[in-house]
């Protein structure tokens, strides 16, 4: 029974495609600061330039939905040449979008959702719930999932993976998936 078990969970594991580790180039692309621009400065992904106040606006629009009282958010970017993130934080509240496209991304999603999955047999609120209308349609609700115990949405839209990760003072967890949905389809388009 253990040797079954074990040859179901296993191909399910952490490692490469194809079993071999990763190596210690691709672990550091995802952290390489981008390539200098013609002006000399790094280029700024497109979630660090959409990251303002505008952002700011339509996260506060989100969690308001949600019920949350006159969210006031000020728009926080960082980012690498692979990895980049727009923190849109204010008093009782802080939404977090990430864009990750290094080498390899859509594997480590796949990789992400299979382990939550397996962690969840003993904390059901870690198991991934399937989420349409965010991500790519051809994958049916595989391309995006909400994770109630992290109020985090994560998706897979091409060769980027998105998440989205949500707190709000006083806001059910339902209602923050809806304003985490709102958000993803929104920010996915930068991808």
């Amino acid at each position: 029974m253990a040797a079954l078990l074990a040859a179901v969970l296993a191909p399910a594991g952490c490692g490469d495609d194809d079993g071999a580790p990763e190596s210690a180039t691709t672990q550091a692309d995802s952290t390489r600061p981008a390539e200098p621009s013609a002006a000399g400065g790094r280029r700024r992904s497109a979630l660090e330039r959409r990251c303002d106040q505008a952002a700011a606006r339509d996260a506060a629009r989100a969690l308001a939905r949600a019920g949350f009282e006159r969210p006031r958010l000020t728009p926080h970017a960082s980012g690498s040449a692979n990895l980049s993130s727009c923190r849109l934080s204010g008093p009782g509240a802080e939404v977090e979008i990430t864009h990750d496209s290094a080498p390899a991304a859509r594997r480590r999603y796949f990789i992400r959702i299979t382990e939550l999955s397996q962690f969840s047999a003993t904390n059901r609120r870690l198991a991934p719930r399937p989420v349409s209308g965010v991500g790519p349609a051809r994958l049916e609700g595989a391309g995006a999932n909400w994770v109630p115990a992290q109020r985090r949405l994560l998706s897979i839209n091409g060769g980027t993976l998105q998440a989205v990760h949500l707190y709000a003072r006083g806001v059910a967890n339902r209602d923050l998936r809806a304003a985490a949905i709102t958000l993803a389809r929104e920010f996915e388009r930068l991808q």
